[in-house]
């Protein structure tokens, strides 16, 4: 008798529940509707993805050297690019959200104007001859970058080495948002000779950069 109450209860509460289910063919539904729009500051809530290394130059006396950026990874939470590198003893981390790439390759597109015209402007290297100054967020570290600051100030203008023009990104020592008082960030400069700023050019292209990730957001959102 007490096992029948029990399938009879059972069998009630059963016919509570709706076992029909929205079919659809559509290949291109997506799981969550609400997955906000792309905006400057947000492509898609999804993991960093890696894109291909650039190369960049450091200065060694009057003659460059290859400088090699390793990891390259777009944050689409953030829509924000981010460049590792050592400098000397410290691993470097760069961080350029989309306005500050903005700027960049403004001042890449005339640097390759000028030099195609033999205008590129010899300037003594400082912020107030430069293409612009701005911030950015720059973390350091012997062996990872820990210390840092979210407004570094960074300045791009062009400079001639052995008499050629490269386009120089120079970050200047500023005061770290941690917790140590009086530290500052290590000046940093990054140059580009004309090949690799077009090469810099291609892999930041704001369309590019959104085309590499629709693919795994069309992995994580269709149903």
């Amino acid at each position: 008798m007490k096992t029948f109450l029990v399938i009879s209860c059972a069998s009630k509460d059963d016919s509570d529940y709706d076992y029909t289910y929205d079919y659809t063919e559509d290949e291109e539904s997506y799981i969550n509707d609400v997955e906000p729009v792309a905006t400057e500051n947000f492509l898609a809530n999804i993991e960093p993805i890696e894109l291909e290394s650039l190369f960049f130059l450091k200065k060694s006396g009057k003659k460059v050297k290859p400088r090699e950026v390793t990891k390259v990874g777009l944050i689409p939470r953030t829509n924000a690019v981010e460049f590792h590198f050592r400098d000397g003893s410290n691993d470097i981390a760069v961080i350029w959200r989309k306005a500050e790439r903005d700027k960049i390759l403004e001042a890449c597109n005339t640097f390759l104007q000028q030099y195609e015209e033999k205008t590129v402007p010899h300037v003594k290297i400082n912020k107030k001859n430069a293409y612009f100054v701005s911030k950015c967020s720059l973390w350091f570290g012997l062996l990872s970058p820990v210390m840092g600051c979210e407004k570094n100030v960074y300045y791009v203008i062009p400079e001639f080495i052995d008499k050629k023009p490269y386009l120089l990104i120079r970050f200047v020592p500023t005061e770290t948002t941690s917790e140590n008082s009086n530290t500052y960030t290590p000046k940093v400069s990054l140059y580009m000779s004309p090949s690799q700023i077009r090469d810099f050019v291609e892999v930041m292209n704001q369309e590019k950069l959104e085309a590499s990730i629709q693919e795994k957001k069309k992995k994580a959102y269709t149903y």
